[in-house]
């Protein structure tokens, strides 16, 4: 019997290898899935970290512009005078978006819009326009806020990369 295969142990070696192909295929498809629900998932408290840091800190001020960016004044009032340095600073684009997402530590891969409205109008529209349509993971958080005069404020923070 020497140098000579034997029946059984070539089935055995394909039964083997057969249960490695189907466990590494089966790895393979399951991890994609749990990447995609890792990827919405920091996305969805990337935009509800922004919007808790807007709304309930006061931020760092200094000389007119935030070192760590915070719309509060006292909870649950916003600052009237921040909201519009952050409306201003956005919209120029594009050195004062980068700047902000740099300042909020938003990661480059995603794209940020922050929307701060009242009952009539849109206080602060920042971004680069709204998600597109198609292959698009998206994440919004809506938070709550008093402006100085007492109206409501609702600030929206949206969260998207385009899955490239």
């Amino acid at each position: 019997m020497k140098g000579q295969l034997v029946f059984e142990f070539i089935v055995a070696v394909l039964i083997f290898f057969g249960i490695v192909f189907y466990a590494i295929n089966y790895l393979s498809w399951t991890v994609s899935g749990y990447s995609s629900d890792f990827s919405a998932e920091n996305m969805e408290s990337e935009a509800s970290q922004i919007g808790e840091l807007l709304v309930l800190n006061k931020g760092n001020w200094s000389g007119g512009n935030p070192v760590t960016l915070g719309l509060a004044q006292e909870w649950p009032v916003l600052n009237s005078t921040k909201i519009s340095w952050l409306n201003a600073s956005c919209n120029t684009l594009p050195s004062g978006y980068a700047k902000i997402m740099e300042n909020l530590d938003v990661h480059p891969r995603y794209r940020m819009k922050i929307t701060i409205r009242n009952e009539t109008a849109f206080l602060v529209d920042c971004g680069l326009g709204a998600p597109i349509s198609g292959n698009v993971t998206k994440a919004e958080t809506k938070r709550y806020a008093l402006s100085e005069s007492g109206s409501v404020l609702v600030v929206y923070v949206t969260i998207w990369t385009t899955g490239k």
